[in-house]
């Protein structure tokens, strides 16, 4: 396997089963990731995931959970604990949507999106943090799969929208709370997708359709591997041009890295350009 850049051995995946988090899985395992992807309804998909990434010579196992129960979610890391000893990241991948308007919205509507896209984040970050914290490695790492709409809102989707801000606003609390335990905690947003959740909508859907999920899980895997960066929010809107060296544009400055824009650069030899890359709300 091509371990590249990376630093880490062993990723932990919420909603690893389908979407984006499936792609992640194949993407982590290319780079020489050992993968343990949680799933709570797919097992169809679950085990389809597993049978592919295990027949190109990749590890992964898949386990049923739901991250919104703390019980599951003290299981879960009892026996991630017991079997593998130790994991180096945590991607908080799993979210539901349940669009309504607010007038129409029930309380269920709200309380299961903020379950799982919310409180299931903070579990997992909770039970990472609380057992990795104290582990003596190299690499510790948390990060969370936002979204624009967090940013900005939504018609029709105010409980996606609350979910997803209230998952920017962990990320730099916890980034702040879990630096003294070495542990980096980023987000990054990876802007419309091609997954279940955008097929219904028409313009989502063929905007979706034109930025290949692969490609975009490659960025999220480059960018959960860049060491001594947290509190950091990396968005992944515009297009991503694909190379066989995939390498995104950066400038540094001082001790703080941020990305500049790749409109109207041309790529360094060597390298690729991921366009739109751009560093937001850098921690103090």
């Amino acid at each position: 396997m091509d371990r590249g850049l990376s630093f880490m051995k062993t990723v932990l995946i919420t909603g690893a089963s389908r979407g984006l988090g499936a792609q992640l899985a194949h993407a982590f395992s290319k780079r020489g990731y050992e993968v343990i992807g949680i799933y709570r309804r797919s097992k169809k998909e679950a085990l389809l995931l597993e049978e592919q990434i295990q027949g190109q010579g990749g590890k992964i196992e898949l386990i049923q959970a739901d991250i919104s129960l703390s019980d599951d979610v003290n299981r879960l890391f009892n026996l991630i604990r017991e079997r593998w000893g130790e994991v180096h990241m945590l991607v908080n991948n799993a979210g539901i949507v349940q669009d309504q308007n607010i007038v129409r919205m029930s309380e269920n509507d709200w309380d299961e999106v903020m379950a799982v896209n919310l409180k299931g984040p903070f579990l997992c970050t909770q039970a990472y943090a609380r057992w990795m914290g104290f582990q003596d490695v190299a690499e510790k790492a948390i990060l969370n799969v936002a979204s624009s709409v967090g940013l900005r809102g939504n018609v029709g989707q105010s409980n996606y929208a609350a979910s997803k801000a209230g998952l920017l606003s962990l990320t730099h609390s916890s980034a702040a709370e879990l630096r003294p335990y070495g542990i980096r905690v980023n987000a990054v947003i990876p802007g419309i997708l091609s997954t279940t959740m955008t097929q219904g909508v028409q313009d989502l859907k063929k905007k979706a359709e034109e930025r290949p999920l692969g490609e975009i899980a490659k960025a999220i895997v480059f960018l959960s591997g860049l060491g001594q960066i947290t509190g950091q929010i990396f968005t992944l809107e515009d297009r991503v041009l694909s190379h066989e060296s995939f390498y995104p544009f950066f400038t540094c400055g001082g001790d703080r890295p941020w990305v500049e824009n790749s409109d109207g650069r041309k790529s360094p030899s060597g390298f690729s350009v991921l366009e739109g890359l751009k560093v937001q709300h850098s921690l103090s």
